[in-house]
This record gives structure tokens, C-alpha cells and sequence, in this order.
């Protein structure tokens, strides 16, 4: 007979949050964002990835965690830092949502290939394109039912 393997809940001990089917992660020490994708990628899940207006929310409000800004999985960077013409998804998943700021993405002196997520003043989030060497804490994300690895 066939046994199906529980489902993945999230390590709330570990500092790992429900929402929708993933878990997330705040990471507040600053790095880059190949060292933040190595990082989450390290525990099983990938640079987070907002695929509509309530996930952007949820992940914005866990920016009270963080000490500013922070990278999510979204950028022009392919395999091994390659740069592409198009934005994706660190993970691979479709592009349905997106929140740019005023006037974002801009590709600011041709060197903005990865995305931060940043609050305004009166809290509503944004996105805006960055140089993917600027420091920046980080959100990891792994879809439930995955296996978180064992650090």
C-alpha cells in the first residue's frame, strides 16, 4: 500500500511563517543578493517569490522584522549570475504580480539587475530595481509540503 509523507508544516522554532501554501523566513543580517539566494537555497527554499496582492502584503508586513529594505527573488540574473534581458523569478515560478514603485523598474546607470522590496512612509510597500551588490537583509520562502534541510 502507498503512505503518503505528512505535509511540511513550518518551523515557527526556527523562525520559519505561515501563509497560503509556503513558509517564510526574515533573514536581517545584510548581503548581497546571490549571497541572500545561496542562503535560502542552503535551507531548502529559494529568494521569495510575490505572485499577488495578499502574498505582497503579508511579505511586506514582515518587514517590521528586517532593518530596512529587503531583496526578494525577483531579477535579470540567470544561472551563475548571468545577466538576461527579461525579469524573473529567482524560482522559476510565473510572473503574474508585480508592484513597482513610481517610475520602477529603471535600470538606474544600466546596472539595477536585481529587486528589493521598500516601505513608504505611510507604509504601503514597493518594489524597485537595485544593484545586485547593494547589501540588503532578505525573505526566504519554501512551499509547503518541501523539506526544509537540516542546518
Amino acid at each position: 500500500s502507498f503512505s503518503a509523507n505528512p505535509p511540511i508544516v513550518c518551523d515557527k522554532a526556527n523562525g520559519w511563517d505561515n501563509f497560503g501554501s509556503s513558509c517564510y523566513k526574515v533573514k536581517d543580517n545584510t548581503k548581497t543578493w546571490l549571497s541572500s539566494r545561496r542562503d535560502c537555497i542552503n535551507e531548502g527554499g529559494d529568494l521569495v517569490s510575490i505572485e499577488s496582492p495578499s502574498e505582497n502584503q503579508y511579505v511586506s508586513s514582515k518587514m517590521a522584522l528586517a532593518s530596512g529594505d529587503f531583496w526578494i527573488g525577483y531579477s535579470t540574473l540567470g544561472f551563475f549570475g548571468r545577466t538576461w534581458l527579461i525579469m524573473h523569478w529567482s524560482d522559476n515560478s510565473p510572473v503574474s504580480y508585480t508592484n513597482w514603485g513610481p517610475n520602477e523598474p529603471n535600470n538606474h546607470l544600466g546596472r539595477e539587475n536585481c529587486v528589493e522590496m521598500g516601505i513608504t512612509a505611510n507604509g504601503s510597500s514597493y518594489w524597485n530595481d537595485l544593484n545586485c551588490d547593494a547589501m540588503r537583509d532578505w525573505i526566504c520562502q519554501i512551499p509547503k509540503g518541501h523539506q526544509m534541510a537540516k542546518i
